[in-house]
């Protein structure tokens, strides 16, 4: 929560994105804003890949979500843009260099995917779309939070360490 209120971001539970993702009457676009060494690790299934560093307005596909589900305000269902990282540092900044009409839409993953993977969520290996049981927990400070006895927390860098935040 931290981050968040840091950063001006609101924040959704992992249990309440998981309810959002599985509302029909809901259209969930979720942004996945780790490093790659972090992704390829595993994602939450459907997660936009997507550069910490990188301007979220000018990936296509959230464009494209933002266009159709936002502005042209075509459907009845509800728009959520859902934003993570391991913790929720990197997603709380990246939801605040959005435009304030866009912002509204945000929410914050409250701990990230390692709060999504220590709650039940599924993980997938981004390369074969098949569930696994391991999330890149940032560093080993980090790691320490993945609670779910059930999955592997990995810290692996490929050049040695984590890079700045």
């Amino acid at each position: 929560a931290a981050f968040a209120l840091r950063f001006g971001a609101k924040e959704i539970r992992a249990k309440e994105l998981e309810k959002r993702i599985g509302d029909p009457n809901c259209d969930v676009l979720l942004i996945d804003v780790r490093e790659p060494d972090e992704q390829n690790v595993s994602t939450i299934p459907d997660a936009v890949r997507v550069s910490p560093n990188d301007d979220l307005m000018a990936v296509d596909s959230v464009t494209a979500f933002i266009d159709e589900k936002i502005n042209a305000n075509n459907t009845t269902n509800v728009p959520l843009i859902a934003v993570y990282c391991a913790v929720g540092y990197r997603s709380s900044r990246a939801i605040s260099t959005l435009p304030a009409n866009i912002r509204k839409y945000a929410l914050n993953l409250h701990g990230g995917i390692i709060s999504w993977a220590n709650n039940g969520g599924t993980l997938i290996c981004p390369e074969t779309n098949e569930q696994v049981l391991r999330v890149h927990g940032y560093d080993k400070g980090w790691a320490k939070n993945v609670k779910n006895k059930d999955i592997t927390a990995v810290t692996d860098w490929q050049n040695g360490e984590p890079p700045k935040m």
